[in-house]
């Protein structure tokens, strides 16, 4: 059940959006296929889109229809194979305010966290993380990326600090906390510099089956929506074939319904 919010966008509006964006993506389409293509002809056309583009990104979905609409744009009108972050960021962010529920989950964080040899301490009442220099740097620079762009710093700062004074509770592990472990390790294991090539063969392709073992996976809540469509985009997605890709868009959008009372 969604919470019921204020928001100043409405339907009608954000159908219009919607409308201008479709014209200005059909203009830019018939433009690739114009045999007199022109720069002089593109940079209106483009302008056009970029604008369209952005205002629905801006804006705020005002019901989960527009959040199915804003995540199918984003999925299916990406260029270059690359979605565009800021469109994931207002998905997000659109899913938390709708819903009322945090798009962030700090306690599967800070595990994955600790998973990468990273640690924290608690001084002066202020949360501080650690980063060890290792094997595993990169992979908790993904990490701390991850965190900023789920705006989770002050979640978890509140959570490290309740540990620190016995307040946390634990949380039980579900199957889709399961499959993120699952692809995380898989990762690693690809990623392992020791590897014969037959071991990095066997490595990608348990990663790849991890992968969409994840993205299948029915979710039911904000932050779980929010952890797939950010695999979706920084793991390049976009350019798997046509038979992995396309069951992993069904999916989200199928997420969304669900978690919007769609489905």
């Amino acid at each position: 059940m969604t919470a019921n919010i204020t928001n100043t966008t409405t339907r009608q509006e954000f159908a219009t959006l919607r409308a201008n964006f479709y014209r200005a993506h059909e203009a830019l389409s018939l433009l690739a296929d114009d045999i007199n293509y022109s720069v002089s002809k593109s940079d209106p056309v483009d302008d056009a889109y970029d604008i369209a583009a952005r205002a629905i990104r801006e804006t705020p979905a005002p019901d989960f229809a527009a959040v199915i609409d804003k995540l199918y744009i984003a999925l299916h009108t990406y260029a270059d194979g690359q979605i565009n972050a800021d469109a994931i960021k207002s998905i997000i962010a659109d899913i938390s305010a709708l819903t009322g529920e945090p798009t962030f989950n700090p306690a599967a964080w800070l595990c994955r966290w600790v998973d990468y040899d990273g640690g924290y301490v608690v001084q002066d009442g202020k949360a501080k993380l650690l980063c060890p220099a290792g094997d595993a740097s990169r992979l908790r620079g993904k990490l701390l990326q991850e965190l900023d762009d789920m705006n989770g710093r002050e979640a978890l700062d509140a959570y490290i600090l309740a540990w620190a004074d016995h307040e946390a509770t634990d949380q039980p592990a579900t199957d889709f906390d399961a499959l993120k472990q699952a692809v995380a390790d898989a990762y690693a294991k690809s990623e392992d510099g020791n590897n014969t090539e037959e071991e990095t063969n066997q490595a990608v392709d348990a990663y790849n089956a991890a992968l969409q073992a994840l993205m299948a996976c029915p979710v039911t809540n904000g932050a779980d929506l929010a952890y797939k469509m950010k695999m979706f985009r920084d793991l390049d997605c976009g350019e798997y074939i046509e038979e992995i890709r396309n069951p992993m868009l069904d999916a989200l959008e199928a997420d969304a319904r669900r978690i919007g009372g769609a489905a």
